[in-house]
Parts: C-alpha cells; structure tokens; sequence
C-alpha cells in the first residue's frame, strides 16, 4: 500500500496517457471507418449507375482502379497516434510530467531534512549518487509509454507489414528510416531516453534550492522552454549564417519537438550526438551543484 501511495503521481499519469493514446487510435478507426464507408458508397452507386455527374463514366471508370482504404500497420500506426492524433497534443508537456515525477522522492526527502539522518548512515556521495539514480530511472517512462503505443496499435491493426504503407505512401515516419528499421527504432527510442534525462537534469538543477514541490516543477519546465526558445533562435537564425554550420540544417536536430516525428532529420547519428550533449552538459551542472555537501545541506535547512 505504501509503495502504492509513492508511486501515485506515476500511475496518474500513466493512466492518463494510456487514456490519451487509445482516443487517438479511436480517432484513426474513425478516420479509417468514414473512408471505408465512402469507398463502397461510390463504389455502389457506380455499379447501380446513380451517379449524378455529365461525367459518370469516366468517373467510376477512374474509381474502378482504386483500391479500398488498407489499414496501417502497427509501426505506422503509433508514429500517427504520436504525432497526428490528440496525444501529440500532450507531447510539449511530457517533460513537465517527467520532471514531476522524477523528483519527488528527492525532493520529499531534502525538503523534510530526512536525507540528513540518511547522509549520516550511508555518506553524503553514495546518497546523491543513489538519488540521482532513482530520478534518472523515470527516463525509462517514455520508451515503456511508446512500447504500449506500439502494443496496442498491434492489437487494433493485427498487422506488422510496413511494406504495404509504405507501398502505398501511407508511411508517417520517412521512408528511408523503414530501409534499417531495427537501428531507427533503437537510436528513436535511446534519443527520448536522453532527452529525458536531460529534462530530469533540469529538474535537479531547480530542486536544489526550491522550498516548494510546484514551483520546482513550474521553473524547471520554464528552464526546458528557455532552452528551447534558445535552441530555436540559434538554429533558426543564428547558425545559418555561420558559413561552415549553414549547410548542416541544424535546426531540424536542435528543435526540440522534432524527437517525436523527425520530420527534416536526414542523420540518426547526428540526433543522438545532440542528445547526448544535452546529457552531458546538464549532467556537469548537476555535478557541480551537488558535488558540496554543505551548500546542499544549508539550501535545504528545514
């Protein structure tokens, strides 16, 4: 019951994404079952020649090589859940909520002077490196959040052939992705799991000194969209006027909504080489905020 109650903002918020993610492939079934119906109901009407145009003929006639709507598959379908459907509607709060629930041990136990008794047990460094452990494990909610994605977008498709959407230009990630589809998924998957830690990163940063569990959420997502409005002008404006940066497209890597989609993204590489700078450069700022004892002790003096 206990470990229940800890863990209570996570299956809040589990629930309330899983909720997000089956409205949005309730949305594509919508989608899919309009076009299926629209199909036959031409299709219909040109076999009983009711038609109302001058041009019937060569109207059904150009009808009668099209095919009925196919299903997409399940990879297909879960880029198109994330990205087209009301669930993409949430995507520029996920870090808010990822924040939110890898810092609320930690901060629980360093704003009720708990972490002190424990310090004196176990040592000051084995206790933060514990405790950046355990805030940097929620990184892993958001690849388990796509595996369900894809699980249930599996169950309502019961297909597994990318072949055929991609065939058929129904494809919504690029095509050239589907070519090594196994090294996409693993570098998409290991991009989010950085990117999430580089928002946790943020939410140590801001934790240390916040006397309040909101307002450390609420600044550290601020921080998150400092950086990314940062990020959007230097890419955006900066950086192709830079001779040896203007033909490298930064700005399709260093926009942060673009780990989702990928949309422009021509090098895999290359976005998880951004990714793990952000790691690394919020991990130094972490370290050195935490790396005295004493000034963590006297921030969080009760």
């Amino acid at each position: 019951m206990k470990k229940l109650k800890n863990n209570s903002l996570m299956i809040i918020v589990f629930i309330f994404l899983i909720g997000f993610i089956i409205y949005g492939i309730y949305e594509y079934d919508m989608s899919y079952s309009f076009m299926t119906q629209n199909y036959y109901s031409i299709k219909n009407k040109c076999e009983q020649q009711i038609i109302e145009s001058n041009n019937r003929y060569s109207f059904c006639e150009d009808f009668d090589k099209e095919q009925p709507p196919v299903k997409l598959d399940a990879l297909n379908l879960s880029f198109y859940v994330i990205n087209y459907t009301s669930f993409s509607l949430l995507l520029p709060f996920i870090p808010l909520l990822i924040i939110a629930m890898g810092i609320r041990k930690l901060y629980k136990e360093m704003k009720s002077g708990i972490f002190r008794n424990i310090i004196l047990i176990k040592g000051y460094h084995y206790y933060i490196i514990q405790s950046v452990k355990q805030v940097v494990k929620y990184s892993l909610f958001i690849p388990v959040i796509i595996i369900i994605i894809f699980i249930l977008s599996l169950l309502y498709t019961k297909s597994l052939d990318y072949t055929s959407s991609l065939n058929l230009n129904m494809n919504y990630m690029d095509a050239k992705y589907f070519h090594n589809i196994e090294l996409f998924l693993s570098n998409y998957l290991i991009v989010l799991i950085l990117n999430a830690i580089f928002w946790l990163n943020l939410g140590l940063i801001v934790l240390k000194k916040s006397r309040n569990y909101v307002i450390s959420i609420v600044f550290s997502y601020i921080l998150y969209l400092g950086y990314s409005i940062i990020a959007e002008i230097l890419s955006g404006f900066i950086f192709p006027n830079i001779p040896i940066l203007n033909s490298i497209n930064l700005y399709n890597y260093m926009k942060p909504g673009n780990i989702w989609g990928y949309d422009g993204i021509n090098s895999l590489m290359s976005m998880l080489f951004y990714s793990i700078i952000l790691v690394l450069i919020s991990s130094v700022v972490v370290f050195f905020k935490y790396r005295k004892k004493e000034s963590v002790i006297i921030a969080n003096e009760v």
